[in-house]
């Protein structure tokens, strides 16, 4: 029983994430910052060709450890025009009906 629970659980964990999405060599068109409500501290970042799994761009949460990184990552691109690098998973951001996946990791392309 307790190797049926431990399977059972695995099989789970592994499917209660989404997908990995690759958004490569694209541009930051806008970013979005919240301070109040239940979304204060989140990100939320537009990009001009975004995977259609991701059709509203990608999100950084507030509790994301790396996010003052990468947030200034993505503003160096924003200003100078620079394509990034974005890869994350399309768990679903809570603060909009529109479809925002989750960034895990980018990169700057020069």
């Amino acid at each position: 029983m307790r190797i049926l629970t431990i399977f059972i659980l695995a099989i789970v964990s592994t499917n209660s994430f989404g997908a990995w999405i690759d958004a490569p060599n694209v541009k930051v068109t806008e970013i979005f910052t919240y301070t109040k409500g239940t979304y204060a501290g989140d990100v939320v970042i537009r990009i001009n060709s975004s995977p259609p799994s991701c059709e509203a761009g990608f999100f950084i949460s507030n509790a994301d450890i790396g996010k003052e990184q990468s947030l200034s990552s993505l503003l160096s691109a924003f200003h100078t025009d620079t394509n990034v690098r974005l890869y994350g998973r399309d768990d679903r951001w809570g603060g909009s009906t529109e479809n925002y996946c989750q960034l895990h990791s980018m990169s700057i392309k020069k």
